[in-house]
């Protein structure tokens, strides 16, 4: 899509969300060998700043599918899961997923949950984290809601001892989490619509855009371009 549009010319650095096989590798490199499947992280750090220097590359300085596989990779650590969520279509994808129930925002109940991943970015979500949550209970905010939140009781964070975690990248957790969607059983492919050729990468976009998929990816197969 870049090389046609005139974005971009060969050699091209692919950007966000590529695999691939590696061919060959420069020699002392060590990681890696050729025939390795390997995945592209979406950040370069600089590994200078103080964010990087303490662990913590996702703040470095220089710089609906996200629930669905939430849903998916839950399923591996525990065997209950429900999936909270306003489309028919997404919710009977969850189930698929392996969700144990899947409902509307209004059924779930008020201290149901001992964790809550909150995927949708929606304010509405974030302000029922309070009720839906137990006492001691944690959740995780990956939706970035970038406005006010009518509704949020702060309170409930104290009177129930509440824990809230910020989730802006997952950069040093990309090997485990290719080994858990590789790993046998996972369904990965549930979250696939199709896959394209890369020639039809316009195609995909205009998919994406018009919202005319059963399921939330496209992928694009690179293979033509040898």
């Amino acid at each position: 899509y870049y090389i046609e549009q005139g974005l971009s010319s060969y050699p091209v650095v692919f950007g966000h969300e590529w695999t691939g096989i590696v061919r060959a590798v420069a020699p002392g490199v060590r990681s890696v060998e050729p025939g390795d499947a390997v995945v592209g992280q979406t950040l370069v750090t600089c590994g200078a700043c103080g964010p990087c220097q303490s662990g913590f590359r996702s703040a470095c300085l220089a710089h609906q599918e996200v629930g669905l596989l939430a849903v998916a990779m839950a399923r591996t650590i525990t065997r209950h899961v429900d999936v909270i969520g306003t489309t028919e279509t997404g919710l009977e994808l969850a189930r698929a997923l392996g969700a144990e129930r899947a409902l509307h925002p209004e059924e779930a109940a008020d201290d149901s949950y001992t964790v809550v991943i909150e995927a949708s970015g929606r304010p509405s979500s974030v302000a029922a984290l309070g009720r839906m949550l137990r006492p001691g209970g944690r959740a995780a905010l990956i939706g970035v809601v970038n406005q006010e939140v009518p509704g949020f009781l702060p309170s409930l964070l104290t009177m129930k001892g509440l824990s809230v975690h910020g989730i802006f990248h997952g950069l040093d957790h990309y090997g485990a989490t290719a080994e858990m969607i590789t790993a046998p059983g996972f369904p990965a492919e549930l979250l696939i619509d199709r896959v394209l050729p890369w020639s039809e990468a316009a195609e995909a976009f205009r998919l994406l855009a018009d919202r005319e998929l059963q399921r939330p990816k496209v992928l694009l197969d690179l293979t033509a371009m040898r």
